[in-house]
């Protein structure tokens, strides 16, 4: 398993992706924001290979792209941006092959 791109820089995980119109979110700060986001990440990495839960058998990879796509809907970056904050790849993805 190969890990992101050492050449490129590691994203920053406090900021917002910029580079996008209209990705700008002004709550960032808020309690419930950084609650949700945390746990959202929380849930994410407990479903990466490698970790004590991560269970092949029982994988869910509808609810791995679901926790994905409200991260990234919730943060404003992309899913490979969240991709790489996890450190994995788009192919190396828990369920892709």
């Amino acid at each position: 398993m190969s890990g992101p791109d050492p050449d490129l820089p590691a994203p920053d995980l406090n900021t917002p992706d910029l580079s996008v119109p209209g990705t700008e979110v002004p709550h960032t700060s808020a309690p419930g924001f950084l609650r949700r986001r945390n746990a959202l990440w929380q849930r994410l990495r407990q479903m990466q290979p490698g970790t004590p839960e991560f269970d092949p058998a029982t994988f869910d990879p509808v609810a791995f792209e679901t926790l994905l796509l409200e991260l990234s809907d919730l943060t404003g970056w992309s899913r490979e941006r969240v991709l790489a904050g996890l450190g994995i790849g788009s192919s190396e993805e828990p369920g892709a092959g």
